[in-house]
């Protein structure tokens, strides 16, 4: 198993867990995950709250199709621009997204569009009240 991330901190706080939990099959690696070779031949690849901070899902997503093998599967966990009153929604993001530099012009992106492109199947999800997401994919 590899865990992908930009930051030196969340893969310290992944590096703890493994530690924490005996994990002897993960890997850490610090790098961009628009630019990141996925393993070729993945059995599945597992996206939580970082789409919505890339303006280059897009590139992502494609990576990642090219990179499962069939019957392999995509599955993102995030954020997205809810059914809310704009100002509340903006109020929001920037409480929570304010310590990550994200802006929530990010939220309005659409990635299950993106993987509707390149999978044959794309389930959805939502959750509290239409701020998060969880999109499946099979290739």
């Amino acid at each position: 198993m590899t865990g992908v991330d930009l930051t030196k901190e969340m893969l310290e706080k992944a590096g703890t867990r493994v530690l924490r939990h005996g994990w002897t099959n993960v890997d850490l690696l610090q790098e961009d995950a628009s630019e990141f070779n996925f393993p070729i031949e993945a059995d599945g690849i597992i996206s939580t709250f970082m789409l919505s901070t890339m303006p280059e899902h897009e590139k992502i997503i494609e990576h990642a199709a090219q990179s499962l093998r069939p019957g392999g599967r995509l599955v993102i966990l995030d954020v997205k621009e809810p059914l809310w009153p704009s100002w509340f929604f903006k109020i929001s993001c920037r409480f929570f997204y304010q310590p990550y530099g994200t802006l929530y012009e990010h939220l309005r992106q659409k990635p299950w569009e993106t993987m509707k492109r390149h999978f044959k199947s794309v389930t959805i999800r939502e959750f509290y009240a239409g701020a998060v997401y969880m999109a499946a994919a099979e290739i």
